[in-house]
């Protein structure tokens, strides 16, 4: 039985052991974040295992039955399903690396005029456009409807897979992706960050909402003080 909740729930002492079932696949950023941030963020006098599952609802299972104390998801997925019953947000994990990134020959300030980018992410498309006015920024599907060209259904690493070959041969001169899907498919091409913390505010790129973040999540009653050793 899990160290909180289950038969210990009414523990006064925190437990120094805590187990962590991860939900995502390969194209999530969730199970990357954290196999990265435990091994950047040792918990001083806390020792903590992890198992990865692809399925949330086997996941949540786990975390109901009490065979683990939190719940690692991305903050898009959780979104998506709208919470499960009986569980809370105890803390998020916070941000490290930037997460949307130019794929391109090189930096936005240097490329052509009239570059074709293209992003499938509405709010990148809307701050390439403000610091590029001449950029000819799309959606992928928009783009692939105007050029007769037939785009992935799916998104993630097939989409990503089908703009690099636009990239490759010349037809576009850039797109933009996220870091963890450009590091798993090994692709041969300079990326450059869209940065959130630019000292040149015109090239400031905000993150979009819920990308990039990792929560943890609990049964009801986890303890506040864990949560803030633990998370942001």
């Amino acid at each position: 039985v899990s160290a909180i909740g289950g038969m210990n729930m009414g523990a006064t002492a925190e437990p120094k052991h805590i187990r962590l079932v991860c939900v995502g696949d390969e194209e999530d950023a969730a199970p990357l974040h954290i196999r990265k941030w435990m091994e950047t963020q040792p918990l001083q006098g806390l020792e903590m295992t992890v198992q990865f599952d692809e399925d949330l609802s086997s996941a949540l299972a786990i975390l109901e039955g009490g065979d683990a104390d939190l719940l690692a998801i991305s903050a898009s997925t959780w979104h998506l399903c709208k919470g499960a019953p009986e569980t809370m947000v105890a803390t998020a994990l916070p941000r490290r690396d930037e997460n949307h990134i130019l794929v391109a020959d090189d930096r936005l300030g240097y490329l052509p005029y009239k570059s074709i980018i293209l992003a499938e992410n509405r709010l990148q498309r809307r701050q390439l456009r403000r610091y590029r006015p001449d950029f000819r920024v799309n959606d992928p599907y928009a783009f692939a409807d105007q050029t007769e060209r037939k785009a992935p259904a799916e998104s993630g690493l097939t989409l990503q897979a089908w703009m690099e070959d636009l990239r490759a041969t010349k037809i576009i001169n850039g797109y933009v992706s996220e870091r963890h899907w450009f590091d798993a498919a090994n692709i041969d091409a300079r990326r450059h960050m869209l940065m959130t913390d630019s000292r040149d505010d015109s090239a400031r790129f905000l993150p979009s909402p819920l990308h990039g973040l990792t929560l943890l999540i609990s049964r009801k009653g986890f303890p506040k003080s864990l949560a803030e050793r633990i998370g942001d």
